[in-house]
């Protein structure tokens, strides 16, 4: 089925936000895609006449089988590009996401081949989100958790999500990476903030940055 690169890019934001358990309303979607709550309406009830999603007014918007194996083809490219911009050119991770998303609506699937060759067929983007094969099929990992929902200890970053321009200056500027090792420390009972250690360096996050670090818990 050949679909524009603005039902993918619709798509795409439906599946992201429920990777990331939120709801993919309408005015969430006009958010996320900056386009008007009208809009997305519109989209929606075109796209659930092809049968790509599960659309209800007043309610969140939910993928197909159907719409999820697009979404995921969608996902392969932008995480792809995303990849080969931070790893062979050096784009910084809060540059990559933008730089993929004008470039990857032009990508043929031979050039996305090539690129998933020349990148050694990569299951995880630099933000640590996987990248599904090119029949749509997800690497197998085990399951992540937010550092601001762990007991002290100690973790691996294994993704981070960008998700505002807040949160882009933070992690760069602080140089958070997938791989890194953190300690929490302790989480304070009065705003459930948390003091963490992270290469020799002590800091205190908020419980909403907190939120937006996956780790895997280390072995002590």
């Amino acid at each position: 089925m050949d679909v524009s690169s603005a039902v993918e890019k619709f798509l795409k934001t439906i599946y992201n936000l429920e990777l990331r358990h939120q709801k993919a309303s309408g005015s969430n979607m006009a958010s996320k895609l900056n386009i008007s709550p009208a809009a997305i309406t519109d989209m929606a009830i075109k796209l659930a006449g092809q049968g790509l999603i599960n659309y209800q007014k007043h309610k969140s918007i939910t993928l197909t089988p159907k719409g999820k194996k697009i979404a995921l083809l969608a996902s392969r490219k932008h995480r792809l590009w995303e990849t080969f911009l931070h790893r062979t050119l050096n784009l910084n991770l809060d540059e990559i996401h933008v730089e993929a998303e004008l470039i990857e609506g032009y990508t043929s699937e031979f050039l996305l081949g090539k690129i998933d060759e020349y990148l050694g067929f990569p299951e995880h983007d630099p933000h640590g989100d996987p990248i599904p094969d090119k029949k749509g099929v997800l690497p197998e990992e085990q399951a992540f958790f937010p550092i601001s929902e762990s007991s002290p200890g100690s973790y691996q970053i294994e993704r981070l999500y960008f998700e505002s321009d807040e949160l882009n200056d933070f992690f760069t500027e602080y140089e958070f990476k997938v791989g890194d090792i953190l300690e929490l420390v302790l989480i304070f009972k009065m705003d459930n903030a948390l003091l963490i250690k992270r290469n020799k360096v002590t800091m205190v996050i908020s419980e909403n940055i907190g939120s937006k670090i996956l780790v895997s818990k280390l072995n002590e």
